[in-house]
């Protein structure tokens, strides 16, 4: 709000970057600069017709305006409506992190584009009382959603349950994504892969060189699988015992739309469920963690990633190491059919070798 002088025939540009959704998704029908000479914006005259300007349309402008001394001004935003449709879709079912090690968590957005304007809505299609949150990012920017106040209500817990718990993030525009558990003790991160992550058939990867730590005994391997779509049937062949069921004794469960399913590994050593099976019906996503891994006898951290389905395989892939002082870094290759041949170049020289279907 602001104060006047005498004024004729005058132009407001007024920055709204700071009002994103208005930029993003504009209903300038029901947006006017109000100004009334009274402090009582309830019988403000209105002036409407104002326009975007501006390389990135983040001015509001409104021409022709007068002012006399003593008027005051505001802008009435009115009714902003959310993105009629999207463009794609993230979906997430966020694991279950040690209840010691899991604040905070959080939605990392970052914006593809260098000219457009992209929305988010975050919502969770199987539990209506989950209040939506939507948001904005600038051209070329990024935005944190802290989730840490949802944590109890988003974590796929317990195991072999099924749960009204999985994110949905729809986009209009381009942007990237990733999730987040930022204990500084446990810190582990997960690209969100989009159209990317859907499918209806998975291998769990796993490893075996490390157990879960036995400090913190809720520490697992475990997948958590989540549904797009209702009516989705979904094959479950775990190669380890899981909390509820034996290894390699196929069992079936059914979710609805945003629904999802913990499989919890029932040890914290052997392979970790590398090489378990999951197939459905209908497109699903699965989320692996493997959480608490010791690596030394002070240290332990989280390793998981979102899954992509056998369909999207490849067959070439180039493996970048990380920076850890001490090694330890191991890679692991899964087959989706037996009688693989594997051929690895590491600079210097190539070994091969043949794996089966589930095998690593």
């Amino acid at each position: 709000m602001s104060k006047s002088a005498n004024l004729t025939n005058v132009t407001f540009r007024i920055f709204v970057g700071d009002i994103p959704e208005l930029v993003r998704n504009p209903n300038l029908a029901t947006v006017a600069l109000l100004k009334n000479n009274g402090n009582s914006f309830a019988s403000a005259a209105p002036i409407t017709g104002g326009t975007l300007t501006g390389a990135n349309n983040d001015f509001l402008e409104f021409t022709g305006v007068n002012l006399s001394d003593g008027d005051y001004f505001t802008l009435s935003l009115g009714e902003i409506t959310a993105p009629g449709t999207f463009d794609f879709e993230y979906w997430y079912g966020v694991p279950r992190w040690d209840p010691l090690f899991r604040t905070p968590q959080t939605l990392h957005f970052s914006g593809i584009s260098s000219t457009d304007y992209a929305t988010y809505v975050i919502d969770m299609p199987a539990d209506p009382g989950f209040a939506p949150i939507a948001g904005t990012l600038y051209p070329g920017g990024a935005r944190t959603v802290d989730l840490t106040p949802f944590i109890i209500a988003i974590t796929v817990e317990p195991a072999n349950t099924i749960l009204n718990r999985g994110l949905r993030i729809r986009v209009k525009g381009k942007l990237g994504a990733y999730y987040a558990s930022e204990d500084v003790n446990n810190y582990g991160t997960m690209p969100l892969r989009g159209p990317n992550a859907l499918g209806t058939s998975f291998i769990i990867p796993g490893q075996d060189a490390y157990i879960n730590s036995t400090i913190y005994p809720d520490s697992r391997a475990m997948f958590v699988v989540t549904a797009t779509q209702d009516g989705t049937q979904v094959t479950i062949t775990s190669a380890e015992p899981i909390i509820g069921h034996g290894a390699n004794v196929p069992f079936v469960i059914t979710l609805n739309k945003g629904q999802s399913y913990s499989a919890d590994a029932a040890t914290g050593s052997g392979n970790h469920l590398a090489g378990s099976l999951v197939s459905s019906n209908l497109p699903v996503v699965i989320t692996y963690n493997d959480d608490l891994l010791v690596f030394s006898r002070t240290a332990a951290d989280n390793a998981g990633d979102q899954l992509v389905p056998v369909s999207k395989f490849g067959l070439e892939y180039v493996h970048i190491r990380a920076n850890l002082a001490q090694g330890g870094e191991l890679a692991y290759i899964f087959a989706s059919e037996d009688n693989t041949s594997i051929a690895i170049f590491d600079g210097t020289t190539t070994k091969k070798c043949n794996i089966k279907q589930r095998r690593f």
